[in-house]
């Protein structure tokens, strides 16, 4: 099962993280395909990273889109980010 999480950095833009399972590496594939996409201009969130694989898991950050509201949750961690979700 995938995941998403909204992530508010500490210069104020949020960003998408998104992990996903991903034995055979097809993530990077994808991600390389979608940044290619985004820089031909269409409407779509530009990758930020490449795709890091741990734990059979790929993960890898993008672009927060315009219409999406990142809601601050309060979690422990470190001071750099902040944790934040898309309400349903």
């Amino acid at each position: 099962m995938s995941i998403v999480a909204g992530v508010r950095l500490n210069d104020g833009r949020c960003v998408a993280v998104k992990s996903r399972p991903d034995e055979s590496g097809r993530a990077a594939a994808c991600v390389a395909v979608h940044r290619v996409v985004a820089e031909a201009g269409l409407p779509c969130a530009r990758p930020l990273t490449g795709v890091t694989l741990t734990g059979g898991r790929a993960i890898h950050a993008e672009q927060w889109r315009p219409g999406s509201r990142c809601s601050a949750v309060t979690t422990p961690g470190p001071p750099s980010a902040s944790l934040c979700y898309w309400p349903s």
